[in-house]
């Protein structure tokens, strides 16, 4: 009756999708995992990820490798999908003592992540290990980003010992996960070219926007972004704005939501295509409607200065009341500049010193020289020199070229007793920023890792 009421359904299916279902439905294994792998695939057809646990589940039942890390993978990392970490990591040890590489790589995950067992970065290692050396793109991918973190050669000089990074291993790793196809390790082979990349090699512009482009021409949206920058700052390519642009709007297409806020920058400047601010403000609304607290951010700019769109403070203040509560240092500095000014809400100091408070938690350099202009002038409440100084002085290490001008004259027009005040105040400072900026780090951590 099963079997019947299945091939009755078919005919409602994807073309490609009824075919499978019907050697599925016969017992073909292949056409079992297959057919799962669609049913979690929206480019062939609505999504049912109930229906593809039950087929992968039908596949792993007859003791196929594929089945079983698939049916581990569905339990494991699929978005959406029943979630079972206890029994994906079961039918995952069942794909891996089969010598399946992929069920070896994702069970170095769960020890990475910390999915469903205590976190052991060298059991998740020595997963990768044997992924890699199996030949797995995702091993040796996932490998060499282990061995980055893990630095494991030892170097002396007299009494001094340090410990680097094995190179030739990161790159050999790599080089070889690429040769597979492998997008994400493209990428991380062009980050190997950048300036302070941590293998220590020479940077070479050329070799970076070589193996980003690989990975763009791959289909790597992130890698799209990255090639349109290189284009437009004419990074180990010529710099050709129409290149830039249309490498971006790519990305943009595929959804992604930094690519959709950088072609609104990139038509807003005006640098390397012709100045067009209503395709600036129609980029950044989608990409504000799409969730990008980045382009959020700019719309919002926009708004207070009337540029693109008619001046409305109002709307500023809303848009970035919006990006700042996703956490974007720059949103809570404009947002706190509004209050300073009453522009677009009433003028409060007090909520415009809190905003600068919440910016320099997010590490914006100049929220903390603004803190520091508050003390000095007392503009929310009593003046503290000593205080105005280390904020000057904390913002201009975070590279505020202002805070080092503030803090030049107001050192000029310090007496003794107040610079000796100042430095003894700083190193509580520094620490209370130091644990605000952690506990955000976390907190972005966290967030990212519950996207995952």
């Amino acid at each position: 009756m099963l079997l019947l009421t299945l091939l009755l359904g078919s005919h409602s299916l994807p073309a490609s999708r009824s075919q499978l279902l019907q050697r599925a439905a016969h017992g073909d294994v292949r056409a079992e995992v297959q057919l799962a792998l669609s049913l979690q695939d929206p480019k062939q057809g609505p999504p049912d990820l109930a229906a593809s646990e039950r087929w992968l589940r039908a596949a792993a039942a007859t003791g196929d490798a594929e089945g079983e890390l698939y049916l581990g993978r569905i339990l494991h990392l699929v978005p959406g999908a029943r979630h079972d970490f206890a029994e994906a990591r079961s039918w995952y040890k069942k794909a891996a003592d089969q010598g399946n590489g992929r069920a070896l790589n994702n069970l170095g995950l769960m020890y990475q992540d910390g999915d469903g067992v205590a976190q052991d970065w060298k059991a998740a290692g020595a997963y990768f290990r044997a992924s890699a050396r199996l030949g797995n793109s995702y091993g040796e991918t996932n490998y060499a980003g282990w061995l980055v973190d893990h630095p494991s050669v030892m170097r002396s000089a007299g009494s001094v010992v340090r410990w680097e990074v094995d190179a030739p291993q990161v790159l050999d790793l790599l080089r070889k996960a690429a040769s597979q196809g492998e997008p994400e390790a493209m990428m991380k082979l062009a980050s190997c070219y950048k300036r302070g990349n941590p293998l220590g090699l020479p940077e070479s512009p050329e070799r970076y926007a070589e193996w980003t482009r690989r990975a763009a021409e791959a289909g790597t949206p992130d890698a799209m972004v990255s090639l349109g920058w290189a284009f437009e700052h004419g990074y180990g390519v010529p710099r050709d704005g129409a290149q830039a642009v249309a490498w971006t709007q790519r990305a943009a297409e595929a959804g992604h939501l930094q690519a959709m806020t950088n072609l609104g920058i990139l038509y807003s400047q005006g640098r390397v295509v012709p100045k067009d601010l209503e395709k600036s403000v129609a980029w950044l609304k989608r990409g504000d409607a799409a969730g990008s607290w980045t382009a959020t951010y700019e719309l919002a700019v926009d708004y207070r200065e009337g540029k693109g769109v008619p001046r409305d403070p109002e709307e500023a203040a809303r848009l970035f009341e919006r990006a700042a509560a996703c956490g974007w240092g720059q949103a809570w500095l404009g947002l706190g500049r509004l209050y300073e000014d009453g522009y677009g809400v009433p003028k409060n100091p007090v909520k415009a010193l809190d905003c600068y408070f919440m910016g320099a938690r997010r590490w914006d350099a100049t929220s903390m020289n603004n803190i520091g202009a508050f003390y000095e002038h007392g503009l929310a409440g009593k003046e503290d020199v000593p205080l105005a100084w280390c904020w000057f002085h904390i913002a201009k290490a975070a590279g505020s070229d202002l805070a080092a001008r503030n803090l030049n004259s107001l050192e000029d027009r310090m007496g003794f007793l107040q610079k000796l005040k100042a430095a003894r105040t700083l190193p509580s400072v520094e620490a209370w920023l130091a644990q605000a900026q952690e506990e955000e780090r976390k907190r972005v951590d966290q967030a990212m890792a519950g996207g995952r």
